[in-house]
């Protein structure tokens, strides 16, 4: 009996041992993250895509995900594209698709969707969320990062409202095209008044990818409480601002 009870002793020993230690060295992986990767480790698990992720792909916890990532070109590409970028940190890219559509992937199989700084790029971007929660498994994390337009060139733009993000979503966004390309003539990179429309014309042809929409993190969240009306049930389930951006955090509802 003496023997049992000490074998029990020895055993919860080395399991509380173990487990303190497993702990500790998960405290202080997350203490050595920035914000971005910390939130990874916390809430990402399974499988999922990164898109565009170039040269700074997110930090996840690679005991519990598997991550593919996701362009629209090869590496090679993007190291001709980007010469001001070390060829050696540009992430390999597992599949060649658009990020805003997703037409390669089927319906409900991911676990999770990363992307930054991307949003403000995409001309229609309630589509754009449409095919990510499209592709999502219920329970499964969208993980956005948005930069705050008052804190980088688009300052001096107007937040998006919801109006104009229904229209591009109904009407498409051709119609406003040409008003996106003059603002941001105009007043990101302040053209003359007299050269305004040639610049947003060359722009436009050269189909520059700019922010066509711009939010402060209160007018991105207003947004997504009012999309939540149109599409896929989500819960937003956490939101955190980090230096000049903003982190969202979206749960596809089980």
């Amino acid at each position: 009996m003496h023997k049992l009870v000490t074998k029990a002793h020895r055993f919860i020993y080395f399991l509380y041992y173990k487990g303190v230690r497993y702990l500790m060295r998960y405290i202080v992986r997350l203490d050595r993250l920035d914000q971005r990767g910390r939130l990874a480790y916390i809430y990402l698990a399974g499988e999922g895509i990164e898109i565009g992720a170039l040269h700074k792909p997110l930090s996840c916890d690679w005991r519990k995900v598997k991550v593919q990532y996701v362009d629209t070109k090869t590496v090679d590409e993007l190291k001709n594209e980007y010469k001001e970028i070390n060829p050696k940190d540009i992430s390999p890219v597992d599949r060649i698709d658009n990020g805003e559509t997703l037409a390669t992937f089927n319906d409900e199989c991911l676990d999770f969707v990363i992307n930054s700084h991307m949003i403000e790029h995409t001309e229609d971007p309630i589509s754009t969320l449409n095919n990510w929660f499209r592709v999502l498994r219920s329970g499964g994390i969208l993980y956005l990062v948005v930069p705050d337009m008052r804190n980088n060139f688009d300052r001096r733009r107007n937040p998006t409202d919801l109006q104009h993000l229904l229209e591009d979503y109904k009407n498409g966004p051709e119609l406003s095209r040409e008003g996106h390309y003059l603002e941001w003539a105009d007043l990101v990179e302040g053209c003359r008044p007299e050269h305004i429309q040639d610049r947003a014309r060359q722009l436009q042809s050269q189909k520059y990818r700019i922010h066509f929409h711009v939010w402060t993190p209160t007018n991105f969240i207003a947004f997504l409480v009012s999309y939540r009306e149109l599409c896929p049930k989500f819960d937003i389930i956490h939101i955190e601002q980090n230096e000049n951006e903003c982190i969202v955090l979206m749960q596809k509802s089980k």
